[in-house]
């Protein structure tokens, strides 16, 4: 990372900036906000815009050929789902209009990432803050969630689980906490790679924000939440220990201590009093049985079967594993997929068995290949394998801030649409909004300070 000029000082437009993406991002995974998201970020590209066109013989910039290939990915991936949609599913004017409101909105969403990444090259004092507004925004989420419990705590002297702050639901809660814990293993990396600090404050500071993120997911009780911190903490544990020749071994062993206990707590915390956990590996079995019971299939007209102590399967472990295999015969047999949609499971379900409980299957991953096809899933995983790969050629490299923030961010979100629908609504623009940020950033570190 190298200095390559501009201000330092932050204008009445850039405060402005501030200001939109502040709100924006807050206001993402709060129901019933959609015209307001699509208004701010409408109004945020609009700014961006014009002054992009007249900063641009100041800035010279020529984008990289690494992120024209990305680009190229995902215009290819767009074409084929408005083809798929067009010509290949069951109900096209449904699978039109879910491309048009999920997947174009998110590209939106990206487009107006990459145009903001663009502005904060050579801006460190703004690129410092907008990391420092997506810190705030994330922690006023997870204060308001620990809040709640510490209030509950107070007048019930008992724990309280499950909750989702302003989110939809705890398993929308839980995609803020992964996003700190992505923010906050950066900075760390940050500091132990580089001796830098982007993010204000010392490492008290961040120790506890740290505790506070832990708490949050203590409180939010998502299984799904926690496996992908779970995969965010060893990227950035496999991260830290490529570095260990860079810091001291105080440092070192003190940085990969905290982040182990941090991570782990809630986790072991939820394995012993989940009782979910509990009966899964026996319910797997049980699942798989598709043919045998048909609860899977609609859970309120056909009974649960039972484990061998006589009481009936745990619903949240059954329904996912036989949705995975009643959604892999669905690929299998539409290969270019039923159409684009968050109902594409339960759509194609209808179409086979003519009834459904839940229109999807509970996996990003899994809904993408059953709505657009294998053709799309290939797409998806080039794109997914280009940013990893480049965010780790850039890291080994010396690379910054935007590198390590998009493995851990990337990383995490994938591993986690394997398990859990993150594919969609909000979740789904956050990702492409902070990918446009870091891409643009990582793809021209030489020309930026992150």
């Amino acid at each position: 990372m190298t200095r390559a000029g501009g201000t330092d000082s932050l204008g009445a437009l850039d405060i402005f900036l501030l200001c939109l993406v502040g709100v924006y991002l807050f206001i993402l995974p709060i129901p019933h906000t959609i015209a307001v998201r699509n208004m701010l970020v409408l109004l945020l590209l609009a700014v961006l815009l014009v002054d992009g066109f007249r900063t641009r013989p100041e800035m010279g910039f020529t984008p990289a050929p690494p992120w024209w290939r990305i680009v190229v990915v995902l215009v290819s991936l767009t074409a084929w789902l408005l083809f798929q949609a067009a010509f290949l599913s069951f109900d096209p004017h449904w699978a039109l209009s879910e491309v048009k409101g999920q997947w174009l909105t998110a590209m939106f969403a990206f487009i107006t990432g990459t145009v903001l990444g663009r502005r904060m090259l050579r801006r460190r004092r703004f690129l410092q803050a907008v990391f420092t507004v997506l810190l705030l925004v994330l922690l006023a989420h997870i204060l308001y969630i620990d809040g709640v419990g510490i209030r509950h705590f107070l007048a019930t002297r008992g724990w309280v689980s499950r909750v989702s702050g302003l989110a939809e639901g705890p398993h929308h809660a839980s995609y803020l906490t992964n996003t700190m814990y992505a923010l906050l293993l950066t900075e760390t990396l940050y500091r132990y790679h580089l001796r830098r600090r982007l993010l204000p404050g010392g490492g008290v500071a961040l120790v506890g924000i740290f505790f506070l993120a832990a708490i949050s997911t203590l409180m939010e009780g998502s299984r799904n939440g926690e496996v992908a911190m779970l995969v965010i903490g060893v990227i950035g544990l496999a991260l830290a220990r490529w570095g260990r020749e860079r810091a001291s071994g105080r440092i070192r062993w003190g940085a990969v201590l905290l982040v182990t206990v941090l991570l782990l707590v809630p986790l072991v915390y939820n394995v012993r009093h989940d009782m979910r956990w509990q009966t899964f590996m026996e319910t797997v079995p049980i699942a798989l049985q598709t043919e045998r019971y048909k609860t899977w299939l609609n859970h309120h007209k056909y009974p649960p079967p039972h484990l061998q102590d006589g009481s009936p399967v745990n619903l949240s472990n059954y329904l996912r594993i036989a949705w995975a295999k009643e959604g892999l015969r669905l690929v299998l047999e539409h290969p270019l997929g039923v159409g684009y949609g968050r109902e594409a499971f339960g759509r194609g379900l209808m179409q086979k068995y003519g009834e459904h409980a839940l229109w999807h299957s509970h996996s990003g991953l899994l809904e993408l290949a059953i709505g657009a096809g294998l053709p799309a899933v290939f797409l998806w995983l080039v794109f997914i394998g280009m940013l990893l790969h480049q965010g780790y050629r850039h890291v080994r490299a010396g690379g910054g801030y935007a590198a390590f923030f998009l493995l851990l961010f990337a990383g995490g979100f994938f591993f986690r649409s394997i398990i859990d629908f993150n594919t969609k609504n909000h979740v789904l623009m956050t990702f492409f909004f902070l990918v446009g940020i870091t891409a643009m950033l990582m793809f021209h570190e030489r020309e930026t300070e992150a």
